[in-house]
C-alpha cells in the first residue's frame, strides 16, 4: 500500500505524487480489453480539471483550493483509492 503524505500537502512535489497515484488508481480501475465505463470516464475527467499547478505552492488548478482540494478527495473516495482515512492522518486530534 502506498504512503499518502499528511494533507494538505505542503509541496508542489508531494501534490503531484498524490495526483499521478490517484490517476494511475482511476485508470486501474477497468481491467485490460474492457472498454471504458461512465464512472470511470467521470472520473478521470475531474482529475483532468482538478490538478495540483505546475509552479508554486501546492493549489487546485481549478478551484484554487490547497491540494488536494475536496473535488479531489471526493475523486479518491469514489474511486476507493486505498489508503487509510482517518482524522489522526490529517493532523486532527
Amino acid at each position: 500500500m502506498t504512503q499518502v503524505p499528511v494533507l494538505p500537502l505542503a509541496d508542489a512535489e508531494s501534490a503531484m505524487r498524490f495526483h499521478r497515484m490517484l490517476t494511475l488508481h482511476v485508470a486501474r480501475l477497468k481491467h485490460r480489453a474492457e472498454p471504458v465505463g461512465l464512472h470511470q470516464f467521470l472520473l478521470g475527467q475531474v482529475l483532468g480539471l482538478h490538478h495540483p499547478e505546475r509552479e508554486g505552492a501546492a493549489q487546485c488548478a481549478d478551484c484554487g483550493q490547497r491540494y488536494p482540494c475536496g473535488t479531489t478527495l471526493l475523486t479518491a473516495l469514489l474511486a476507493r483509492l486505498p489508503v487509510r482515512w482517518t482524522r489522526r492522518r490529517w493532523g486532527e486530534r
